[in-house]
This record gives C-alpha cells, structure tokens and sequence, in this order.
C-alpha cells in the first residue's frame, strides 16, 4: 500500500509506532516513561495497568493513557475478513448472530493519579481504581484463541488485590467482541470468576460497548473504561445493542448471567469487576490507589 519512490522523508518520526508516545512527551514537555505498547486489542487495558504501576510504585505522579483507531486503509479488512469479522460490520455480543466484529474508529484518553494528589489538587474525580492486574493465555487451541481458566484466574487475583467480594459484583464489563469462540469462552470464565462453590444467588449483568460503537481494537480497552466510569455517575447501564436472541453456546440460567437490555427502565449497581468504584462509594480506599480524573 506504500510507494517507496514517494516516501516522505519525515515518515519514521512522523508515524513510527515508537514516536506515538514520545511525541505527546516531547509536545507536552513531559519528563516521566514515555511508552508506546501494543497487546492487540487489550493495549489500552496493558497500558493502565503499567501506568497504575507506576503511580503505586512512585515512579510517576501522574499518568497519561491514550490511543486512537482510525481505519485509513484496507489492509486489516481485506486480512481478518476471512477470519475475526462480521459479514453483517456489526458486533452481536452475546447473541445467537454472533459471527464475528464490526470494527470502529476512535480515540480516548484517561489520566490518573494518587487519590491523595487529586484531592489535594481540586481535580474532578471520576472514579477509584481498587486494583489491576494482567495475565496471558498461555497454550491454547490457536495463537487467538483466549483461555477461559486464565481469564477466571484472573477475575480472581484481581478481586483478591482489591480486597473486594466478587459476589457483591452486579455488572461485568466483557471484552463481548461477538465471536463464536470468543463469547462462550468468556462467558464461562466470568461465571466461574464471580461463583461461589460453583454458584452465584443474584445474576450478575454483563454488557459490551462494542455492540454500541464498535470494536475500536486498540483503543477498546478505555473505551469500556470510560464506559463504565460514566455509567456509575449515572446510574444507569448502557444497554446492549443489537441483541435479540442469546447465543445457545452460553447458557445464561446456569451460569446466572444476564444481557443488559433497554427496556424502559435503568439497571442500578454498587461497584464493577474492574477494580473501581465511583468516588467515595465503597469505603475509604488507601490514598495510594489510582484515582481517574477528568
């Protein structure tokens, strides 16, 4: 797709993967780590983690997260057509439709701090972040495939780190790309993450905002974080789009799982299983957690 008789002569510092951070550092006139990560579609999650790590280790004292998506050519549609997307460009998360993703374009920006350092600063403060944590797949299936039993065990260090019970969890943001592979695997993994003996008494709601906007790939990570954030100050779940009928691969009644949909009315929650809560609703938190701020 590029000309090598016409490549600007700029192109490296221009659009090099590694300038991507480095040029906000350097505009900014920011002195901290400056790094550009890519983990496929969990970047912008890999990147708050690291960036969390940082505030908690006192190597920062405040941390900048960003990415954006932006489809300029057709080289990714033209490869993962065969394989990753939807004929119909839509992602049916959770549903019997589920074929593939319907990709989207975006950009998206979070900044952390010590929650002592935001309150100190006045700064608006739009949740807490209790704890992260990140793991791998490991040995499956294919190189794509994702590994239920890694992301359960996962669900449950992050829960241990925050100190929090995962049965008090009423909604899971899921990665919910609307894979036939992916979502059943994913499925299975929250409802062992958030069981007790094997079973949960109250449904827990699951949702994805790639049903709402797409999977923005890289920057889909903060897109479900910001998501979330907004929908504790609202009080409300965003409901899944496009969901009609569920995907006989998941089976919701055993696994006490339920679609956030629109029906008329708002669904209400106390926390979510990524570690945050809106400010101040859970307790005091120690004044080392990472704190979001505007």
């Amino acid at each position: 797709m590029r000309d090598p008789e016409t490549l600007p002569r700029a192109l490296l510092v221009s659009v090099g993967a590694a300038m991507a951070a480095n040029r906000l550092s350097h505009f900014y006139d920011l002195r901290g780590a400056s790094q550009t990560i890519d983990t496929g579609c969990s970047t912008t999650l890999t990147a708050f983690h690291q960036a969390c790590q940082s505030i908690q280790s006192g190597d920062s004292d405040m941390s900048v997260i960003s990415a954006s998506n932006v489809i300029l050519n057709p080289d990714n549609f033209m490869v993962m057509s065969s394989a990753f997307l939807s004929e119909a460009g839509r992602s049916y998360a959770f549903d019997s439709r589920a074929s593939g993703y319907g990709r989207g374009e975006g950009s998206a920006t979070v900044i952390i701090k010590r929650l002592d350092h935001a309150l100190r600063d006045k700064d608006p403060i739009r949740a807490v972040v209790r704890a992260t944590a990140v793991n791998q797949d490991g040995k499956t299936e294919t190189i794509t495939t994702p590994s239920q039993e890694a992301q359960a065990a996962l669900i449950r260090e992050c829960y241990r780190k925050s100190g929090l019970n995962p049965a008090d969890t009423t909604y899971f943001e899921a990665h919910g790309t609307g894979t036939p592979t992916g979502d059943p695997i994913e499925a299975g993994a929250v409802a062992s993450g958030f069981s007790q003996n094997g079973r949960r008494l109250t449904p827990l709601t699951i949702g994805s905002v790639k049903t709402n906007i797409g999977h923005t790939e890289t920057v889909s990570g903060l897109a479900s974080i910001i998501k979330v954030v907004m929908a504790l100050q609202n009080k409300q779940i965003p409901p899944n789009v496009n969901f009609e009928k569920p995907n006989p691969a998941i089976p919701f009644e055993d696994y006490r799982l339920r679609v956030s949909l629109y029906d008329g009315s708002a669904y209400t929650f106390t926390n979510i299983p990524a570690g945050s809560d809106e400010a101040g609703k859970l307790g005091r938190p120690s004044w080392h957690s990472p704190s979001i701020c505007q």
